[in-house]
């Protein structure tokens, strides 16, 4: 029997993770390739996404996800060649597979591992502004993306701001914990909302 609540955090989820692969997809093209994703490119990307996590969840596992972290590292090094994934996703599966190569990554330092973060996320955080800045940000964008990222900061930062009476316990589950999720819904709502200049 299917439990409602489970069903509409779990849509939710799906949801939210479609939005973010879809401003990762456009990130990656701009920051990389100097160039908008297409509708197509990123509509192909969702589908892909969605197979595989499908795929994943028969075979027992988890849903996959794109990672912004990727996003600034593919903005640093320009490298978007399939090659290099497709090496990339090998090393990361015998990893899984055994130990002994699993050993090997995670012996990284973790200082090491600081450093390149904090390069990657300021990465991301520049081409975030870049992004929006190419056309210009008019007085609804600039309102749009403040509220956006004041809510999910707040409620996520918020411990049980979204718990209690009158809540249902999903709405916590969801978006108590993210700000992707928060923000995210707090956009979309805004865009639909807010009037545009004709």
């Amino acid at each position: 029997m299917f439990d409602p609540a489970a069903c509409a955090v779990v849509g939710v989820v799906a949801i939210v993770n479609a939005v973010q692969v879809m401003g990762e997809f456009a990130a990656v093209s701009s920051a990389a390739l100097d160039t908008p994703a297409t509708d197509s490119q990123i509509s192909g990307g969702l589908i892909a996404n969605g197979l595989v996590s499908m795929l994943s969840g028969f075979l027992g596992g988890v849903p996959t996800a794109t990672f912004g972290q990727n996003v600034g590292i593919i903005a640093e090094n320009k490298v978007v060649n399939r090659m290099v994934f497709t090496l990339a996703a090998a090393i990361l599966l015998v990893a899984g597979l055994l130990p002994k190569c699993a050993a090997v990554l995670t012996s990284v330092p973790q200082p090491v591992i600081g450093g390149a973060t904090i390069g990657v996320f300021a990465t991301i955080g520049m081409n975030g502004v870049v992004m929006f800045s190419r056309h210009g940000l008019s007085q609804r964008d600039t309102t749009l993306m403040g509220l956006s990222i004041a809510f999910g900061t707040g409620i996520e930062r918020t411990a049980g701001a979204l718990a209690g009476a009158g809540f249902p316990a999903w709405v916590d589950t969801v978006f108590g914990g993210s700000s992707i999720a928060v923000a995210a819904l707090v956009a979309v709502v805004l865009n639909l909302v807010l009037p545009r200049k004709k």
